[in-house]
């Protein structure tokens, strides 16, 4: 089923409508939460596939009846909230009439589609990286030891899924081409350390391929590619080299977005073409080269960039400021700057410049590196 490019750009205007009704925020608390859930589940059956360490409800959603299954999960590591965002407006749109009577409703004769919105409720909670454990459940692959991967792989042995969506975000740090945020990632693992491609990464790099296609009508050279370097500890290439086919979706920044609203529209854009891409998956010889062409991610951006700041009378430096994530009261992110880096920082660029020279800037250089 080919969706075409009018479909995509309908999508995008109405997308006001479509979402779920998760408003602008970054933090998404476990009240907000329980209540969609329990909104959803008066439409459709919730599923309670297990818990976290602190005994937080692991919940998933499945649609559809096709042959070909999917799954879906998002929010491993606690505070990377986008595309659990994005996957709750994907189900929101999957539960509408506009869906129904589109020209995608054919998903659900193709596709089976499981949806874990939260693999990570415990770390959400405390929006930091680790669950309850401090462990990196994106680490956990190999060793398996903590109950919310525990449950992630035993969800693969019962629901057998053909392929794999694996959800997450990435720092406001990361350049796709010179100048340019990468404001979406995404990656085709490894399987083994030569990193060799196989069927197996051909079917994610596919994928990949259709879906930066697609982004680059909406955010022209913001697109990246993450580095395959191989680690058996991570999932996706711990399911490549089970051969299951996972792609990796990092959400990233753009501009002053840090509610990262326009990240989270990309990614349910994303998702919609990548579920449409498996039903025909056809792979070509150009495929691993088309997906060689996505720009490898580097780490050139700052948040804030200042150019030119004076430290004396004939010499002048650049600053790299940086925002740190603080929660506060379980309710909302602060957004802390501090100084990330000083000197010549020519082959940097910033979400926001400021030229010095220009605009008489003063800082408080030792307050802000107090704050590092």
């Amino acid at each position: 089923m080919k969706l075409n490019s009018l479909f995509f750009k309908k999508l995008n205007r109405d997308y006001a409508t479509i979402k779920s009704p998760i408003s602008e925020v970054r933090y998404l608390s476990e009240a907000l939460i329980n209540k969609i859930n329990y909104e959803i589940s008066h439409r459709h059956k919730i599923s309670n596939e297990g818990n976290s360490v602190q005994s937080r409800v692991i919940s998933s959603f499945e649609f559809g009846q096709g042959p070909f299954r999917v799954l879906i999960w998002s929010q491993m590591h606690g505070n990377e909230s986008t595309t659990t965002k994005a996957i709750y407006d994907l189900i929101y749109y999957f539960l509408s009439q506009r869906f129904k009577t589109s020209d995608c409703a054919g998903l659900f004769e193709h596709l089976t589609i499981k949806v874990i919105p939260m693999l990570n409720p415990d770390g959400s909670f405390e929006w930091t990286r680790v669950n309850a454990n401090a462990v990196d459940l994106n680490r956990d692959a190999k060793k398996q030891s903590q109950p919310e991967t525990q449950l992630l792989m035993r969800v693969i042995e019962e629901f057998k899924p053909d392929f794999c969506f694996n959800m997450h975000d990435q720092r406001s740090i990361f350049e796709a081409k010179p100048s340019y945020p990468a404001t979406l990632s995404f990656l085709s693992a490894s399987y083994n350390a030569q990193r060799e491609i196989d069927s197996t990464r051909l079917k994610a790099m596919h994928v990949i391929n259709e879906m930066q296609t697609l982004l680059q009508e909406f955010i022209p050279n913001q697109v990246g590619r993450y580095d395959d370097a191989f680690n058996e500890n991570c999932f996706g290439d711990y399911l490549h080299a089970n051969s299951l086919p996972t792609v990796l979706v990092e959400a990233g920044h753009s501009s002053d977005d840090y509610t990262r609203e326009k990240t989270r529209k990309l990614c349910f854009l994303s998702l919609i073409k990548g579920l449409s891409e498996l039903i025909n998956l056809k792979l070509t010889p150009e495929t691993s080269h088309k997906y060689g062409l996505i720009p490898e991610n580097q780490k050139n951006f700052t948040d804030i960039l200042i150019k030119n700041y004076k430290i004396s009378e004939t010499q002048t430096c650049d600053i790299a400021i940086r925002y740190k994530e603080t929660l506060c009261d379980h309710s909302v992110l602060i957004f802390e700057p501090y100084i990330d880096q000083i000197g010549d920082l020519s082959k940097y660029s910033g979400h926001k410049l400021i030229n010095a020279e220009k605009e008489n800037v003063c800082l408080d250089v030792e307050k802000f590196e107090s704050q590092a």
